[in-house]
């Protein structure tokens, strides 16, 4: 067999084989892959209570869960443990708080003219989860023997080189990388109230 034919058959017959097995042995693992959550009946709806709607890790939390087949009900929160007028808590849901929610960005080396030459970006965020709602009349009932998870925290950090010479560039970069943080970190709270027996 020419060797541009032997190429050709192992790249449409054996590499879409090989990426099957592959697949399966993950799965089998418990793998899962992005995006390909499963989350318990019992929190199909989620009250997400923020105080910013705006932020990043708050969007990038409700699309993740809709991605997961949940129904988002917000709640903004006005001071420390208390919704806002016009968003009471909804005692029958399993309620989602997001405690901290903060971008910090911190200056990690300099250059000889004492210029920014590198940052630090951290995303962090404090959360809890209470799955045991108070059932009500076509409500979800709660999730099993299953405990609140408490004031978690979570934070993920990046170093973001900065050339003053291309700052609209570098300021897209800073924006894109806030982005990603956010949604890794959204990722990560469903992955644990997934994670809930």
């Amino acid at each position: 067999m020419p060797r541009v034919g032997r190429f050709d058959f192992l790249r449409r017959q054996a590499w879409p084989a090989l990426m099957g097995v592959s697949l399966l042995v993950l799965s089998s693992c418990g793998f899962q892959l992005q995006g390909d959550i499963q989350l318990p009946q019992a929190v199909r709806v989620i009250e997400l209570q923020v105080s910013d709607r705006q932020s990043e890790f708050a969007s990038a939390l409700a699309r993740r869960l809709r991605n997961a087949g949940v129904e988002v009900r917000w709640s903004v929160l006005s001071g420390v443990g208390r919704s806002a007028g016009g968003s009471p808590s909804i005692g029958s849901l399993a309620r989602l708080r997001i405690e901290q929610d903060e971008f910090i960005e911190r200056i990690a080396s300099v250059s000889a003219r004492n210029v920014p030459r590198e940052y630090e970006l951290t995303y962090r965020v404090r959360y809890s989860f209470d799955p045991a709602s108070v059932p009500t009349s076509g409500a979800p009932s709660p999730i099993p023997d299953s405990s609140p998870i408490e004031s978690e925290e979570l934070a993920l950090s990046r170093e973001f080189s900065f050339d003053e010479r291309a700052v609209l560039a570098k300021q897209r970069e800073r924006e894109q990388l806030r982005s990603t943080l956010a949604n890794e970190l959204a990722g990560m709270v469903i992955q644990r109230i997934a994670s809930i027996k």
